[in-house]
């Protein structure tokens, strides 16, 4: 189970930054451009989270007969969540602080 969770939780944090990097690769900053990039990465994040159901559907028929538990699968989804949450959380971190000092102005 924890083999689970680290591989789907850190696939999916990486194509949950996807989106923004897209979006900060192209360097343009317009109306336009902030509208694609909210395209780009709400989709990235929503293939990302389905990872969750992915991985705790091969869980269940794969590792455990067919059967889970709900406490199981609610771990799972919740650590996988976490995982892929905090790469998230890193990658704007970084590039916040080293590139878009003044983002927030």
């Amino acid at each position: 189970m924890k083999k689970l969770i680290w591989t789907y939780g850190l696939i999916g944090g990486f194509i949950s930054t996807i989106g923004y990097l897209i979006m900060a690769g192209s360097g343009e900053i317009t109306a336009e451009a902030m509208q694609n990039g909210m395209i780009y990465g709400f989709t990235s994040m929503i293939i990302a989270f389905s990872l969750v159901f992915i991985a705790i559907k091969t869980y269940r028929d794969k590792h455990n007969g067919g059967t889970i538990t709900f406490g199981n699968a609610f771990k799972m989804g919740l650590y996988m969540a976490l995982i892929t949450s905090t790469i998230y959380v890193l990658v704007w971190l970084i590039a916040y602080y080293n590139f878009y000092p003044d983002f927030a102005e």
